[in-house]
């Protein structure tokens, strides 16, 4: 279970206005995953982890999973994102995102064991 994300509904505008701009990065599903995460994040850090999936067999829709494993955070240990893609006229925009976290379960008891879509104690 993933948590869904509302903050990715004003994604769509970014990619709009990205069009409008003459941006490149709004033609490959990658770069665009990237750019609606969050990436490069404040820290010009990008994830440890990259999956991508695509759809078969039309590849006009793709699942892209971002993971950060060393967040520095004394409470949460991993954190992913997960973003659902689809192609219209060459434009991938987002379908669905969403997030769930790994917390540091030596805080914790065992009910945080793995990823949780709350967040971390």
């Amino acid at each position: 279970m993933i948590r869904q994300l509302d903050y990715y509904e004003d994604k769509a505008k970014i990619i709009q206005t990205a069009y409008e701009s003459g941006e490149i990065w709004i033609y490959d599903p990658l770069l665009t995953g990237l750019r609606i995460a969050g990436y490069p994040n404040i820290d010009y850090r990008f994830p440890d982890d990259v999956y991508v999936f695509y759809s078969n067999p039309d590849r006009f829709h793709t699942t892209i999973i971002f993971v950060d494993n060393w967040l520095g955070d004394d409470s949460v240990r991993a954190f992913e994102t997960r973003i659902d893609l689809v192609e219209i006229d060459g434009i991938w925009w987002v379908e669905w995102a969403g997030a769930r976290w790994k917390c540091h379960t030596n805080r914790t008891i065992d009910q945080y064991e793995g990823w949780v879509t709350s967040l971390c104690p």
